[in-house]
């Protein structure tokens, strides 16, 4: 009987020794880009993008007049993360367009590389469609609008489309 029980507290002290001590998942990042692209819609509007920074802060950047291109880098360490963009625009008070027409075609694209090299990613979305606009119909499409372009990222490669309205809270 002793001979069993000296047995079976070996075998219970040699599972303690294979089992883990804390977390064996990898410590995994995402970085991600973001490129929003435009033509004349900082001549017309002024343009504040609101954007998901390192770790999930919430950051905000001004484009200039004449700007026809955003970049920024950012990595995500935690995970469930949301990323993306929030771009508000709102026509300016002394634009002098002079143009008949104004190409106001935005995009914005998204590229996300997993440190684990599981999952790479690209996608661009069309916030602003309109290529060929009246300037007397310019400030009329520019009024106050909000265009956005989100993705949810998860520890295992996962990506999902999200809101990013909570950026301007």
């Amino acid at each position: 009987m002793k001979k069993n029980m000296l047995i079976l507290a070996a075998l219970l002290c040699s599972a303690f020794l294979f089992s883990a001590c804390g977390d064996d998942e990898p410590d995994v990042t995402a970085t991600v880009t973001y490129t929003l692209t435009t033509n004349d819609v900082t001549q017309a509007a002024n343009v504040v993008i609101y954007y998901v920074g390192d770790n999930g802060e919430k950051k905000f950047e001004t484009m200039s007049a004449g700007q026809s291109a955003w970049f920024k880098t950012v990595t995500v360490k935690k995970f469930s993360s949301k990323v993306g963009v929030l771009m508000v625009v709102s026509p300016k008070d002394d634009a002098s367009l002079n143009k008949d027409n104004y190409n106001l075609h935005t995009d914005c694209r998204i590229d996300v590389k997993y440190s684990t090299g599981t999952t790479n990613y690209a996608n661009t979305k069309t916030l602003i469609g309109q290529e060929s606009v009246a300037k007397n119909k310019v400030n009329d499409l520019l009024r106050n609008k909000k265009f956005e372009y989100g993705l949810k990222l998860e520890r295992n490669g996962s990506i999902t489309d999200t809101s990013m309205s909570y950026l301007k809270d």
